[in-house]
């Protein structure tokens, strides 16, 4: 998918939900990517 969920970069560095107990990481800050704008993507197939 080509839609990203973007927010403003706070104190948190992971937005993790908890479930069954697994943790699933649904936001984690971009690295590596080129952008410097301070921004998050949804990382793994939880926010698929």
């Amino acid at each position: 998918m080509d839609k990203y969920f973007k927010a403003r970069g706070a104190s948190m560095g992971l937005v993790v939900r908890h479930h069954q107990k697994d943790i699933e990481i649904l936001l984690q800050k971009r690295i590596n990517t080129g952008f410097m704008d301070d921004h998050w993507d949804f990382a793994t197939a939880g926010a698929y």
